[in-house]
């Protein structure tokens, strides 16, 4: 069974990460969504607020599993799942020069690893977690 991780804080989950999510489980037999902490991001609601949008946002999907992770980076929790596969996702040339550096060190930390690029629907290109806190919207 080929499984993947999915990996973010979703502050909140919106539209792109669902194309993602859907993307992902059409390559995927089973992807696993991990709501994360980011020390360099400040969320605006608690891990488990999150995870309880994300749960909601997510009931239709079959293949997946939803999970909370406040502790291990990335690369160790791949590690500790035994999932290769990492899911990233990328808008701009500003996403894409960050992933490659933490696709980099992910895989200097789990040489096992390796992180897939899915794009969103372009569309939807412009979309972020970032501007939903912008307007007030949730999700």
């Amino acid at each position: 069974m080929k499984k993947a991780l999915f990996p973010g804080t979703f502050d909140p989950i919106h539209k792109g990460h669902l194309q993602i999510i859907k993307k992902a489980t059409e390559l995927f037999d089973f992807v696993i969504i991990a709501i994360t902490n980011n020390q360099e991001k400040k969320s605006s609601s608690s891990i488990e607020k999150r995870y309880e949008y994300a749960k909601k946002a997510l009931k239709n999907f079959k293949n997946i599993e939803l999970i909370m992770n406040d502790e291990l980076m990335t690369a160790n929790l791949a590690k500790k799942l035994n999932i290769k596969w990492i899911i990233r996702s990328g808008r701009n040339n500003t996403d894409f020069n960050y992933e490659l550096e933490l696709a980099a060190g992910n895989k200097n930390i789990n040489k096992d690893v390796e992180t897939i690029m899915i794009f969103p629907n372009y569309e939807d290109i412009d979309f972020s977690s970032r501007l939903l806190k912008q307007r007030g919207e949730k999700w």
